[in-house]
């Protein structure tokens, strides 16, 4: 933040490029709320659905929280301009046309090998995820 906060003062273009994923499906929105409270324009934020590995994808979540991700999509877009606009239809056009089994058992398999080679533990960590993940 002291950086980003330095390079605002010189008056640098920042932008943020971001991809949209099972790991930030919540996140994200505080992320770039949280940015723009900093004084960084809508024209900062370029954001895109992560396609692959597809145990990654936001839509291996549950139809569920697939229909509460696109509400909260609709919400953004209608208060958002510019690029952080375009970056929200985006992704929500991406996930209203794009068919990919809602797989959450893949994702559990493939974070916990990452997890044993990293010695972490993604539930402390995702703790929304593991809501999710878990029922």
């Amino acid at each position: 933040i002291t950086n980003l906060k330095l390079i605002q003062k010189l008056q640098h273009k920042v932008s943020f490029n971001m991809l949209y994923f099972i790991l930030n499906y919540q996140s994200l929105f505080d992320t770039v709320d949280y940015f723009k409270k900093l004084g960084f324009h809508e024209n900062s934020f370029i954001i895109g659905p992560l396609y692959k590995p597809e145990w990654l994808n936001v839509l291996c979540l549950p139809k569920q929280i697939i229909n509460e991700i696109k509400n909260r999509l609709s919400v953004e877009i209608d208060k958002s301009d510019w690029y952080l606009k375009n970056s929200y239809q985006n992704i929500q056009k991406y996930i209203s046309n794009t068919v990919i089994d809602h797989n959450m058992d893949s994702f559990r398999k493939q974070i916990s090998l990452m997890d044993k080679r990293r010695k972490t533990d993604w539930r402390k960590i995702f703790t929304k995820v593991n809501d999710v993940a878990t029922n």
